[in-house]
């Protein structure tokens, strides 16, 4: 059976999720195992939608939101982002630690409603190996019955 690949991109880094896994590129050691352990203990209740990764980082659009997992840096400023405006210079660079040191706990994680879908990590080429794949047998499948049926 062929798998659809919804894909939702959940970091700016490359990480994406389709259902199938999270495709990380640019990370390694200590910060790639905490984001592989982080993703794939997700649940489809671990996100909110809120305005405090952008508050914090002084990039604000009025009226825009983004998709975050809950955890405890979110937890801390939920309801205070008045406060987190007037303090943003401490909170941004706190936010930049916690990237460098790949502690999902205390930093700003985008990700999807699709994050509980996340089983695995794996390296984005194989993703395009797979899916190539699943493409061809469909086409191998499909594409001779529908050539029999048309006609000229």
């Amino acid at each position: 059976m062929v798998t659809n690949y919804p894909h939702a991109i959940a970091s700016q880094k490359g990480v994406r999720t389709t259902g199938e896994g999270a495709h990380a590129e640019g990370f390694s050691g200590r910060v790639m195992d905490s984001l592989r352990q982080m993703f794939c203990a997700l649940h489809g209740h671990d996100t909110l939608v809120t305005e405090i990764p952008d508050v914090a980082n002084g990039q604000v659009w009025p009226g825009a939101y983004v998709r975050v997992r809950r955890n405890r840096f979110i937890e801390e400023w939920i309801g205070r982002e008045n406060e987190l405006r007037l303090r943003r210079v401490e909170v941004s660079a706190q936010l930049r630690e916690a990237a460098k040191a790949g502690d999902p706990d205390r930093g700003a994680i985008m990700i999807g409603q699709t994050a509980g879908l996340i089983d695995r990590v794996e390296p984005a080429a194989d993703l395009v190996r797979q899916i190539s794949r699943d493409a061809e047998a469909i086409l191998r499948e499909r594409l001779p019955r529908l050539l029999a049926g048309a006609r000229p």
